[in-house]
This record gives C-alpha cells, sequence and structure tokens, in this order.
C-alpha cells in the first residue's frame, strides 16, 4: 500500500518487487545455475511460483558476458500477463538481462534440439500454411514421425517453433497445428522449408509490442 507515493511501514510489497528485491541481492548466487545446478533452479523457481504459479524461467549467459534471465508463461496464453507484470517490475541490474517470453533464437536454422532420443533441425521440418485471420494455420512435415512417436515429435515440434518464432509469436500468430511425414521430396510437392517460416509471420503479422 503506498500513500502519496510512499510506502506505508509495514505494508507487505507486492509480490512481484518482492521476486526482484530477493533476485537483486542473490545475483552470485543465481550465477552458480551451472556449477550448483538443482538448488539453483529450485530456489528460483520457487520464488517465482510465490508471484504466478504459471510462470517459469530460463537463466544462462550470453556470447557479451551479460546473463540473460528470461520469464516465460511456458506456452499457456492465459499467464502471458503474469510474465509482462513481472517483467515490467524489473529493476536494473548490472550485468543481468531481463527478457519476457522465450526468444526467437539468433540464427536457429543452425541449431540441432534434442528430445526425447530425437535430434532435430531445421531441415526436419517442411510446412504449408492457411490463413485463418488473425493467425497463421501450420501443416508441419517432420522427417522420422511416426505413430509410436507422435507425442515425442508433438513436444518437439512446440520446441521447434519456440526457436523459429519466439514463445509470443508461437502463441498469438499461430493457429491450428497438424503433423504429417515428410516426403521423400516435399519441394516438389509445393512444401516450404521451415526456415522461410518466420519470414512469412513476420509479413503476415506485424511486429506486437509485449
Amino acid at each position: 500500500m503506498e500513500v502519496e507515493g510512499r510506502r506505508v511501514p509495514g505494508a507487505r510489497a507486492a509480490p512481484q518487487e518482492a521476486f526482484w528485491a530477493w533476485f537483486a541481492q542473490n545475483t552470485e548466487f543465481l550465477k552458480q545455475y551451472d556449477t550448483n545446478r538443482d538448488p539453483v533452479l529450485d530456489e528460483i523457481g520457487r520464488r517465482l511460483h510465490e508471484v504466478h504459479e504459471g510462470l517459469t524461467f530460463e537463466i544462462g549467459q550470453a556470447a557479451d558476458g551479460i546473463y540473460d534471465f528470461i520469464i516465460s508463461a511456458a506456452g499457456i496464453q492465459e499467464v502471458f500477463p503474469e510474465v509482462v507484470k513481472l517483467a515490467k517490475a524489473a529493476p536494473r541490474i548490472e550485468g543481468w538481462r531481463i527478457i519476457s517470453f522465450r526468444p526467437r533464437a539468433v540464427d536457429g536454422s543452425k541449431q540441432k534440439l534434442e528430445y526425447g532420443g530425437m535430434t532435430l533441425s531445421y531441415a526436419d521440418f517442411w510446412y504449408q500454411s492457411e490463413d485463418q485471420g488473425e493467425k497463421l494455420g501450420l501443416m508441419l512435415f517432420v522427417r522420422g514421425l511416426s505413430e509410436e512417436n507422435e507425442t515425442t515429435v508433438r513436444v518437439a515440434t512446440y520446441l521447434m517453433l519456440d526457436t523459429a518464432l519466439g514463445e509470443f509469436d508461437v502463441e498469438t500468430k499461430i493457429g491450428s497445428i497438424e503433423l504429417e511425414a515428410l516426403p521423400e521430396d516435399p519441394a516438389t510437392m509445393g512444401l516450404k522449408p521451415f526456415k522461410d517460416l518466420a519470414a512469412e509471420v513476420d509479413r503476415r503479422f506485424p511486429s506486437t509490442a509485449h
């Protein structure tokens, strides 16, 4: 509670403010996410769930030496406002970059995804698109898809879409997503390479600030 811009003594801080106060005071502990993995990640998760149980995160050090802390809704659109609220409440923390939603990979076409015993890259995905009004429907053709591994491939596909488009765009600009096995010669069937998907989404939909 605040009166004339001042916090009333004894009043409890908003959960977003409490989280960032803890974060700013424990940056050296947080930097141990790789060497002291379980305690660090468990404590971050616990603190985030005190703000909202739907929030998740990623943490890592970028090539420029800055530590990235990514606040995510795990693809649950109802939690998106909580991500925005927490990110906007973040203070400037030296050496850290606070990012709302899992961003697009800088060059996802060079990345490989390992999930459920499978290794997939952009080359393993082709697609057809369908205008669905405010969203783009996708038929994704995936190399190695079978009835036995469909569940695994579907999860991997969503992870690959996050890499290509970013979490926010996947949830707000992509409509139906269907999967089919990749044919031997997808180009002759008029399918489009996965690396072209981001450009198509950007052409169809203007960038949305969040």
